[in-house]
């Protein structure tokens, strides 16, 4: 998503006015998960900010609930697109008549302007435990509690797996060729790395942080990983361009040994449903290029 800009000014009061009325019978449930959805027949319409919320809504049979998605949501495409949480369109949103507006928590990021128009659902979604709670509030918002809940139990049983305590010391890159500049990573305290704990592996910066997780040349050195698996969000075939860069820190055990791996896929990067996929292809991945290691 594009977070370099800032949510845009709030909506004339006028027209935030006018939806209120109708959203208000929705709100009392909407923000909090023991009260009970609307009957069918006044089923939400529901506008979504994030691709997360509009994947699992899809998966859980409620995308026609849908009447606008952000602009960078893979499914609905034949809705609006309303632009994102950092950037809303605030118009378009308001002339898509929403009963209920959802988004994946974003620290900083201002929802005045949006809870003008509706009631809004802010679904924190970083880690399985937030992931799986979410998950189950969208069930109740969109009256799919029981899918909702599978789908739940799923994040928690299969992303919910300890690293095992002997497993390779991997590091998850991502395809962003910067080289010099530093080396995105997958930290642990993520989606993405509770996903590496699930295929086998250990991650080779095991410390949790909030900072952004970027590693110069010289904390990649330090780290040292058994095993370095690069990941990409596009189906490219060959080597990566990372490949090249890294083949060239012959200090590390990962290039001298021969380690380096790769994964990609569409939405390999994404943190909907559609990460659940890929335990299985990663752990293959990692066993394929440390099954050797003693």
């Amino acid at each position: 998503m594009n977070r370099r800009a800032l949510l845009r000014a709030g909506l004339a009061a006028g027209l935030g006015a006018a939806l209120l009325g109708g959203a208000l019978a929705l709100g009392s449930w909407a923000r909090g998960p023991s009260k009970a959805p609307p009957s069918a027949a006044d089923r939400p319409r529901l506008v979504s900010l994030a691709p997360a919320v509009t994947e699992t809504l899809e998966r859980l049979g409620a995308g026609p609930q849908l009447v606008a998605t952000s602009d960078f949501c893979r499914e609905r495409s034949e809705l609006p697109r309303v632009g994102t949480v950092f950037t809303p369109r605030l118009e378009a949103i308001a002339a898509a008549r929403p009963t209920l507006i959802l988004t994946t928590h974003v620290n900083g990021v201002s929802l005045a302007a949006i809870e003008r128009l509706a009631p809004t659902l802010d679904l924190p979604w970083l880690t399985v435990t937030e992931v799986a709670s979410s998950v189950r509030r969208l069930g109740i918002a969109a009256s799919r509690s029981a899918e909702a809940n599978a789908l739940a139990a799923r994040f928690e049983r299969e992303l919910g797996r300890p690293a095992p305590a002997s497993g390779p010391r991997v590091l998850l890159l991502l395809d962003d060729a910067s080289g010099a500049a530093g080396y995105w990573y997958i930290k642990t305290n993520s989606l993405h790395g509770a996903l590496l704990a699930a295929a086998g592996a250990r991650n080779a910066r095991p410390e949790p942080t909030e900072a952004a997780p970027r590693l110069s040349v010289e904390e990649l050195l330090a780290v040292d990983p058994d095993a370095i698996v690069i990941l990409g969000a596009d189906e490219k075939p060959g080597p990566p361009a990372l490949f090249a860069q890294l083949e060239r820190l012959s200090p590390l055990r990962a290039v001298r040994e021969h380690r380096l791996g790769q994964l990609r896929a569409a939405r390999l990067l994404d943190s909907g449903p559609g990460l659940l996929d890929f335990v299985q292809p990663l752990r293959d991945e990692v066993q394929r290029i440390s099954g050797s290691m003693p």
